[in-house]
């Protein structure tokens, strides 16, 4: 794993594991690790994770297929609504439970999937669209779509509407350790430390990962 530097972007495409190999390590902090995978292209799962952490999976290129498998006893240790597999595509949420025996395929060439393993309580399994969400959203607000005890994962527009004033970038002061990740689009960034030294100006290309620290300032311009 290589660190990310705080105030520095770097390329998630760069990052990006080979296909079939093993995931990339992009951050690990307690309570949660973000990861790469690259699932080679098939039909079925060619490597299955067993049970213990669950996972938040977000496809950033091309097309992915979860599925669940059953252990040596044949058991289906989750039931999944869609057959037990679900079909995600560019800037889907899929949550995999703490208890899943769970696998990765692409369903296009060079499908890159982000990871972020947590721990993820059995639910309802649901696919949100989080591209469909942040065009939803009429102001700078984020919208929390999972939370748990050490992490919280949240999708903003990076600007708002507001009447007689127009748009407005999102500007937010960090509590905690925060990966900003750019799904879609180009945005201006500019971010201040907490002791007030120069942070860092500059554009946060689209599938691209900024870390800012606890007690950051940042401000988002699409």
């Amino acid at each position: 794993m290589r660190p990310p530097h705080e105030h520095t972007p770097i390329s998630l495409l760069a990052e990006a594991p080979t296909a079939g190999a093993a995931p990339t390590v992009l951050a690990r902090e307690p309570g949660f690790a973000i990861k790469l995978f690259a699932p080679p292209a098939g039909e079925t799962v060619a490597a299955v994770t067993p049970p213990g952490q669950g996972q938040l999976l977000v496809p950033l290129r091309g097309e992915a297929m979860v599925q669940e498998v059953g252990g040596a006893d044949g058991k289906v240790i989750m039931t999944v609504r869609d057959g037990r597999e679900a079909h995600l595509v560019r800037g889907n949420l899929f949550r995999v439970a703490n208890d899943a025996q769970w696998g990765l395929v692409g369903r296009t060439e060079g499908s890159l999937v982000l990871g972020i393993s947590t721990s993820v309580p059995r639910e309802a399994e649901r696919v949100d669209d989080l591209l469909q969400l942040a065009r939803s959203r009429m102001h700078v607000a984020p919208r929390q779509v999972f939370a748990n005890e050490s992490v919280s994962v949240e999708v903003i527009a990076a600007r708002g509407l507001l009447p007689f004033r127009g748009w407005l970038p999102y500007a937010h002061t960090t509590a905690n350790t925060q990966y900003s990740i750019v799904l879609q689009g180009t945005f201006d960034a500019r971010t201040t430390a907490p002791d007030q030294e120069a942070g860092w100006r500059g554009a946060l290309p689209e599938l691209s990962m900024l870390r800012l620290g606890a007690g950051t300032r940042h401000r988002f311009r699409a």
